[in-house]
């Protein structure tokens, strides 16, 4: 089972994991079924806005849980790699895919998302929580995995 979750503080104001849904057990060990796994879950790839998710991984790539980091405008949306960390770590990844969509429906990265990839690529090595891929959706199902384009 692949929980999404959102975050809420506990009496004591410390970050608390917070189930919202279960879906199906995933293997996503390629960037096809991580994109097919998004979009027919959490619909990314026909959002209005753009969307930043990351998906928690066991060391077999199976999903152990789903996580919208941020909502943004039409073109942009952010992502702070400490609040990131947090989710997965309570989730008990030890690998971790990263999301997110275009609304123009065009998957090409632009030069801030080569740039957060980077520095999540980058967090994640320095935690021994490595990033797979980080995959760019629109729409139709398409959709551009940063790794096998050979930018992180």
């Amino acid at each position: 089972m692949v929980y999404r979750y959102r975050m809420e503080l506990d009496d004591h104001k410390m970050p608390t994991l917070v189930r919202e849904a279960g879906y199906g057990g995933a293997t996503l060990a390629t960037p096809e079924e991580l994109a097919v796994f998004l979009n027919q879950n959490e619909h990314l790839g026909s959002r209005a806005e753009e969307h930043f998710y990351a998906v928690a991984l066991d060391t077999r790539l199976h999903a152990l849980g789903v996580f919208e980091v941020s909502h943004g405008t039409v073109d942009y949306s952010t992502a702070n790699p400490r609040e990131v960390f947090i989710r997965l770590l309570l989730a008990g990844a030890v690998r971790f895919a990263l999301a997110h969509n275009h609304p123009s429906g065009d998957c090409t990265p632009s030069e801030p998302d080569v740039k957060v990839t980077k520095l999540f690529s980058d967090a994640g090595k320095l935690m021994r929580l490595p990033l797979v891929d980080h995959i760019i959706l629109g729409k139709n199902g398409a959709y551009c995995s940063m790794h096998e384009q050979g930018l992180m």
